[in-house]
């Protein structure tokens, strides 16, 4: 296997491995949200959440361009 057809296979493995870290982002910030002091840190995880959300739309483009 050549480091092209590596990196091919790597994406898939990225994009499923930031879609779960994003979910688990976001379940955390649902949990803490009302708590004392969880709002701050609940937003934080959601806006991570976000951009790792984004990392993974440029994932799939690229998946989709070189398929």
């Amino acid at each position: 296997m050549n480091d092209l057809e590596k990196v091919q296979h790597l994406i898939e493995h990225w994009i499923e491995h930031e879609q779960e870290h994003a979910a688990d982002y976001e379940a955390w910030a649902e949990k803490i949200k009302d708590l004392e002091d969880g709002k701050d840190i609940a937003d934080t995880l959601k806006s991570a959440a976000q951009k790792l959300r984004e990392s993974v739309d440029c994932l799939v483009a690229l998946r989709a361009h070189h398929h």
